[in-house]
């Protein structure tokens, strides 16, 4: 399951996930409800726009990519209580219907880059390409 970002955001990523490493912080546990990156807040889970999105998933093309995020700290899904469980299954739901993918990393996961549990919801713009091709370096996509 291919994804990707374009190369001026995963540079600024890289950049923003190391300074926050360095600083001991959380970058969804300080995302305030006066942030325009907060889309909607639900009792349990805050529903905020990734601030660096992927460009291409399931080689479409991304419309949109927003995260479900427990407002509590955890890094996994089995820490969360009854209702919490109730309410993210409500909204990934809700998100599904509306035509988004739904992805989330296990808190093993190398490749994850904040600590704190969030599952990515992600639009595409639904059509199907020939083919995707993505050079690591010089940093070249082609969709066709």
């Amino acid at each position: 399951m291919p994804h990707y970002r374009s190369h001026k955001n995963q540079k600024l990523y890289a950049t923003h996930t190391k300074k926050a490493k360095s600083l001991g912080a959380c970058n969804f546990c300080s995302t305030d409800l006066g942030n325009d990156q907060v889309v909607s807040v639900h009792k349990h889970f805050r529903i905020i726009r990734n601030i660096f999105p992927y460009n291409k998933w399931d080689s479409r093309i991304v419309t949109d990519h927003v995260m479900l995020v427990p407002i509590v700290h955890t890094e996994d899904l089995s820490a969360l209580g009854d209702d919490a469980s109730i309410e993210f299954v409500k909204i990934i739901s809700s998100y599904e219907l509306k035509g988004y993918n739904i992805y989330a990393r296990s808190p093993q996961s190398g490749m994850k880059s904040v600590p704190h549990q969030h599952t990515h919801l992600i639009k595409n713009d639904g059509k199907q390409y020939n083919a995707v091709l993505h050079l690591e370096k010089p940093y070249i996509s082609i969709t066709f």
